[in-house]
């Protein structure tokens, strides 16, 4: 019973994951490069960016979700899940 729990637990939040993430709001036009040199776009993002992120590999058993990997190519970054979520991104779909 636990264990049957634990695997729809896994795949909901694995599917939350890969997914996408974002923050709230509309979708602002952001540019990592031209205008903010030497930012992090993860913490420096302009408030309420939204971005799309796919995942940078496959997800199989055994990986750790928190350190699965994104590609977000409107920041310009691959990041961990953990990254994403300290950064104060978070998973809307």
């Amino acid at each position: 019973m636990v264990s049957k729990r634990l695997l729809l637990t896994t795949a909901a939040l694995a599917a939350l994951a890969l997914a996408g993430c974002s923050s709230t709001g509309p979708h602002s036009a952001f540019t990592p490069h031209v205008d903010r040199a030497g930012l992090d776009p993860l913490l420096d993002a302009p408030l309420r960016t939204e971005t799309v992120c796919k995942g940078a590999g496959l997800f199989t058993a055994g990986t750790k979700l928190g350190g699965f990997s994104f590609e977000c190519p409107d920041l310009d970054v691959v990041a961990t899940l953990n990254e994403l979520r300290d950064a104060g991104w978070r998973v809307e779909k």
